[in-house]
């Protein structure tokens, strides 16, 4: 039984959180948006109420929910009291607890069922949607070609939500997005309603594992599905507009990172990877043949496609061994003009037979120890002389590049050096390693790790090389290979050296990924000289000299805050001028996480800020489950999520906003904000303050998000710890926001408080002339709206501490100070204010009076929907509160099953806002995207596209 007292408040707090709406003035010209949701909202919830009740009549064990639970616990719907009468006579009577897991798991239903009904009203204002004036419109570059866009679809990360839910969330959205468009009484869309809700509820109670193949193919079908009717209606908008979609058929391009990160993940094998590769292409060539099929029926030459359809089965004698076969055959049929027979060679020539390409991803760390192993100390002072250290790990960065150049060899010269010494190293070692292995067999990889760290080097040697070698044998579907946490040019180097080792010499692209402001730094020094390194230079001219860099949400969420998401957009910049002075083309790879300090925002925005539309290339990756809902839950949203990529591929710019150059950059367009300048701050007063592992201890709900040593991530591949919170720098970005955020911390808005001391006519200027400047106001404003500050306090120490107490202890705080977590806590506190005042400073061009008493209203006046859906979202969170708190004082009277829906339903209303990333201006006039004939004499106007890309 759970605690009485934490049952009371959560009773209380639902009460008190009634009183916390957003004032009528806010709601003048918005209400039509939330409000729809919440009568939508209100309808499903009295359906799913009728479903519970039936539910709870048919099962004998069934608790008896009274009317005052549903009211005070669940909200206030209509049709409650049924459920009480006569309920007590039908089950089976026992003292009633009102967090037993059905309470819980019906609060996790009415989370779901408030994300269904937002996302259902936010896809059909997304429906409809215009362009900017021609005008406005030209491509940014002498060449009109349309931007050449690869996305990932990424499944990888920790989901909360088992997959059967996902998919029941998946119909109710799909059935509420008709029931928008429903005519008056009809009677199936209202049984479709009940079927879709009692699905889901079915969902919740199973238990099953998430299948990550099966998600990935879920939402590639997606993709799939939607991809013809998306380019038909972008060419459309665009020739409409005078814009020529030439080119849009080829500029969009799928992949993935499922099971080719191996950052920190031992237990992701080659293994794993080839399953996924296989079922990408049993999932897509089932695809191909079904749309075969389907083309067949009633077609005049309807052998032709069933034939072809036979022969995609791999066991077929005269099976199609490659998408370009395919194509040809279709080609030469001289069937093309058939509309469905051009939509099934649109998605052949951008799925393949791979469906996904697969990018993988290694930590420099593993390279670095891979080649020390390799290569012998004998060799090291052949090469470069005596006097120099005898261990590869040991020589400096201009030792190693100089080393690796000569053993790496160029056209024309000696090549095969590293197969020679992987050879020599194998032949050392490989008896000694087979001993070992049938010794530890059946043993776990960390296990192992504890034990014998030298058997480790070599496994990690052997599995680098056979993975190389996977990355041959599937050269077609696998041409990029990322370095996590790069930081000097030897890595890219040791990565060369490694796949010639493997037979597989410039065999891929070579993606950087610096993950924290030094490695960022030391690669922006250091990337001149590994442009002009003769071996580097040579791979470049082999791979068609584009550099891929890749600009990542762990270093943004973890160690920088939202300030270091701007300071990458800089940094790309500055790549991209440095790469044109060698004649190379930098493409950037944009890392997207909503859990990764809001580092995310319309895609072709980010897409403008990374300064992408001035390239030939970019890829833009959704990475973790969050993004994949919100962008491709449903075929509605595949298909508005894929026109409006279209789109901005085609125009070359942000569909958002106004298309003129900002007035918020100097000379040079340097930035009149010194974003690195927070970033130091943040880390400073935060993230490598010494007292962090202590208040990680007290408030960090690492326990509820389940991480724990096999969590960590490189440079320390720290499995042996054994207290994770003392390691912050080897934990995993998405448990890592979860945890805090489950305290109520929003730590992005660490190091905003740098900009609260600025003149208020500065601020107030920036704020309305730098749309960077105006983006980074809104994060922070939303950080702070949604910040729980006393649950953070409450967590830690029981109690929220008086406002003159939490200066008085930030003012304690000293950089060595190493036991005292309330002093940090403290500084954080302050840190919330100061970013509350910078909002308000900016915003209103006023000094705030107190800025301690702003409230999220104050705070989210510029975005009145997103301030009306916060303010929804956290009258939901406040049922939570007391549970919270009780999981960390009472953990014993909580089960792992408890903790889950917990958990599960706190995430969805803490981390999900659709409307942060909608357009800021509801009532802007709109177009609706289909060909129509103006009305009473009414002429169709150009306006700028409102769908939230």
């Amino acid at each position: 039984m759970y605690s009485h007292e934490a049952i009371s408040e959560a009773k209380k707090s639902e009460t008190d959180g009634k009183d916390r709406r957003i004032a009528p003035s806010m709601r003048d010209g918005v209400a039509s948006r939330i409000a729809t949701s919440q009568q939508i909202f209100e309808q499903i919830w009295n359906v799913f109420i009728s479903i519970l009740r039936e539910d709870i009549l048919s099962d004998g064990d069934a608790v008896v929910v009274s009317e005052a639970d549903l009211d005070e616990i669940y909200g206030e719907p209509q049709s409650i009291r049924s459920i009480a009468q006569g309920a007590a006579n039908r089950v089976k009577e026992r003292s009633l607890d009102p967090h037993e897991m059905r309470t819980l798991r019906v609060a996790l239903m009415r989370q779901l069922l408030i994300n269904a009904s937002l996302q259902a009203c936010l896809n059909r204002q997304r429906r409809d949607v215009a362009i900017f004036d021609q005008n406005e419109c030209r491509p940014s570059r002498c060449d009109s070609a349309p931007l050449r866009m690869e996305l990932g679809l990424h499944c990888q990360e920790t989901e909360f939500l088992r997959a059967k839910v996902v998919n029941g969330l998946r119909g109710l959205v799909q059935v509420l997005e008709r029931v928008l468009d429903q005519l008056p009484n009809d009677d199936s869309l209202e049984c479709a309603v009940h079927d879709a809700l009692q699905g889901l509820w079915d969902a919740i109670w199973s238990d099953e594992d998430v299948d990550l193949i099966a998600m990935q193919l879920l939402y590639a079908d997606s993709m799939y599905a939607a991809l013809p009717q998306a380019l038909g209606e972008a060419s459309s908008l665009l020739s409409r507009q005078g814009i020529d979609p030439a080119g849009l058929e080829t500029c969009l391009r799928p992949y993935t990172w499922l099971y080719g990160d191996r950052d920190g993940r031992p237990h992701d094998t080659d293994a794993h990877t080839e399953r996924l590769i296989v079922a990408l292409e049993k999932g897509v060539r089932a695809n191909y043949q079904r749309d075969l099929a389907e083309i067949a029926e009633g077609h005049p030459a309807s052998d032709i496609f069933r034939k072809l359809a036979d022969r995609l089965d791999t066991t077929h004698p005269e099976a199609v061994t490659s998408s370009s076969q395919l194509l040809a055959e279709l080609e030469v049929s001289g069937l093309c003009a058939d509309e469905r027979v051009r939509a099934l060679m649109l998605r052949i020539g951008v799925f393949g037979f791979h469906y996904l390409k697969i990018e993988f991803r290694q930590n420099a760390a593993m390279f670095t120890e891979v080649v020390d192993s390799i290569i012998p100390p004998g060799l090291i002072a052949g090469t470069l002389g005596p006097g120099r250290p005898s261990r590869y790990a040991q020589l400096s960065t201009a030792e190693r590049v100089e080393l690796l150049s000569q053993l790496h060899g160029r056209k024309g010269q000696h090549q095969d050096m590293p197969e020679e010494l992987w050879r020599r190293f194998w032949d050392d070692n490989g008896q000694a390693f087979h001993d070992k292995a049938a010794h530890y067999q059946g043993r776990d990889y960390i296990d192992i790790y504890n034990v014998d760290r030298e058997h480790i080097r070599v496994l990690n040697a052997l599995n680098t090389l056979n993975t190389l070698k996977l990355l041959k044998r599937y050269s077609d579907r696998i041409t990029i290979h990322g370095i996590a946490e790069a930081g000097s040019i030897d890595e890219p180097l040791a990565l060369l050296f490694l796949l010639a080792a493997a037979g597989h010499r410039n065999g891929v692209d070579i993606a950087l990924q610096p993950e924290d402001l030094a490695g960022a730094e030391a690669m922006l020094q250091q990337i001149e000289d590994l442009y002009a390194n003769p071996v580097y230079r040579e791979h470049l001219e082999l791979r068609g000299r584009r550099q891929f860099i890749t600009f990542g949400p762990s270093d943004t969420g973890k160690q920088g805050g939202k300030a270091m998401h701007i300071a990458n957009m800089q940094i790309a910049k500055r790549h991209r001028a440095i790469a044109g002075r060698f004649g190379i083309e930098v493409v950037p790879s944009i890392v997207i996480g909503y859990e990764h300090a809001r580092s995310n925002g319309p895609i072709a925005e980010n897409l403008e800020r990374f300064d992408a539309f001035t390239g030939r290339d970019v890829r833009y990756m959704l990475s973790g489950i969050l993004e994949m809902r919100s962008h491709l839950l449903t075929p509605v949203m595949a298909h508005q999520c894929l026109r409006d990529l279209l789109l901005a591929s085609a125009m070359r710019r942000s569909p958002f906003g106004i298309a003129k150059p900002s007035r918020g950059a100097g000379p040079d367009d340097v930035s009149r904000v010194d974003w690195i300048a927070i970033v130091r701050l943040y880390k400073q007063r935060f993230f490598e303050h010494p007292v962090l592992p202590a208040l990680l201890r007290g408030i960090a709900r690492f326990d509820i998000v389940r991480a724990n040593s096999k969590s960590t991530r490189p440079p320390s591949r720290a499995f042996d710890l054994q207290d994770l919170e003392s390691r912050p720098d080897a934990i995993r970005a998405i448990p890592w926001t979860r945890a805090l955020m489950l305290s109520g911390v929003r730590h992005e808005l660490i190091g905003a408080g740098l900009l609260a001391v600025r003149d208020v006519g500065e601020l107030q200027d920036l704020y309305r002339a730098d749309a960077t400047f105006r983006g980074y106001v809104k994060n922070i404003a939303y950080a702070a709206a949604r910040t729980r500050i006393e649950l953070a306090w409450r967590t830690l120490t029981g109690s929220l501490p008086e406002w003159c107490e939490v200066v008085a202890l930030a003012n304690s705080l000293r950089s060595s100070d190493m036991e005292d977590p309330r002093q940090l806590l403290a500084s954080i506190h302050v840190e919330y204010v100061q970013a509350k005042r910078f909002v308000y400073k900016a915003q209103y061009g006023l000094e705030a009076a107190r800025p301690e008493d702003l409230t999220a209203e104050q705070l989210l006046s510029a975005w009145p929907v997103l301030a009306e859906e916060v303010a929804w979202k956290e009258r939901e969170i406040d049922r939570y509160i007391p549970l919270l708190v009780a999981t960390k004082r009472e953990a014993q009277n909580f089960t792992k099953a408890a903790i889950q829906e917990i958990y599960s339903g706190f995430v969805l209303s803490a981390n999900t806002d659709l409307y942060f990333y909608a357009a800021d201006e509801p009532d802007a006039p709109r177009q609706e995207s289909k060909a129509r004939q103006p009305e009473h004499g009414d002429h169709p106007r150009h306006h700028s596209l409102r769908a939230a890309v």
